[in-house]
Parts: C-alpha cells; sequence; structure tokens
C-alpha cells in the first residue's frame, strides 16, 4: 500500500483552554495551510505514514510504521504501540532536521487512542507542546 497523497485525514485540534472546535479535514498533499502548526502536523503524518524506503531519491525518509500493518502484524493494541514506538525514532530525527523551530516546543508525540477494525485501524496521536496540545486523528 503505496501513501496516497490524495488521502484525506482528520486533524481535530484541541486547546486546553477549552473551545471545542470541528475536525478539519485536510489532505497530505495540500500546501496552502497558513498555520505553522497545521503544517507541522501535516508533516509529522506526512513522515509516519510514508513507508521507509518507498521513496528512491530519499531511501531514509518515512518510517516502518505502515510496512508492519501491511505484514498484518498489528493484531492488538500493543502491537500498534510497539510499532509506532520503533517508528517514533525516525520520525523524531526527521522532524527535528526539517522543522528545528517547533520541534523545540514538542515535549511528546504519543498515541492515545487505538481502535482496530476487521481491515482498519484508528489512531489518535497527541502532540503535547509546551503551552498546548493537539490531537491528530487518522485511519489506515
Amino acid at each position: 500500500m503505496e501513501l496516497n497523497l490524495s488521502k484525506k485525514i482528520d486533524i481535530k485540534i484541541i486547546e486546553k483552554s477549552g473551545g471545542d472546535q470541528s475536525p478539519v479535514s485536510i489532505s497530505l498533499s495540500h500546501n496552502k495551510l497558513t498555520n505553522k502548526l497545521e503544517k507541522f502536523l501535516q508533516k509529522l503524518l506526512y513522515i509516519l505514514l510514508t513507508k521507509k524506503g518507498s521513496m528512491p531519491l530519499l531511501p531514509e525518509f518515512g518510517t516502518t510504521f505502515l510496512i508492519e500493518k501491511e505484514k498484518n502484524w498489528w493484531k492488538t493494541q500493543a502491537d500498534v504501540l510497539s510499532s509506532f514506538a520503533v517508528a517514533k525514532v525516525d520520525l523524531i530525527d526527521q522532524l527535528n532536521r526539517c522543522e528545528p523551530e517547533i520541534m523545540k516546543q514538542v515535549k511528546s508525540i504519543e498515541i492515545t487512542k487505538i481502535k482496530i477494525f476487521y481491515d482498519k485501524v484508528e489512531v489518535t496521536i497527541k502532540v503535547d507542546l509546551e503551552n498546548r496540545e493537539k490531537l491528530i486523528g487518522f485511519s489506515v
């Protein structure tokens, strides 16, 4: 399964100050985002959901996250968490190189919710920043 750049990713932004906001649906290839943080979240998903080795000119770009899903290794939530822990090493390294300014504000990037269906997995990732937190939800 190659990364489909036209795939819609739902990003639900949750501010600690309250103010419930509706999820915003964006495309991974959409480049007209104005908010630096939205661009950062988009880049995070792009790196995480790109299979490492799938880009011939950038063989080290991406992670092993989707590779392990394709191998049907995700049977339990622990399996998804384990895959994310391994992928997170590459993810953080690549984000530090392409978004050093925002990465200075990032305290943690963690999975907070996993739902496993027959052929689909829904994941919510929390990005904990110095003064706020953001949630990113997606299905693969």
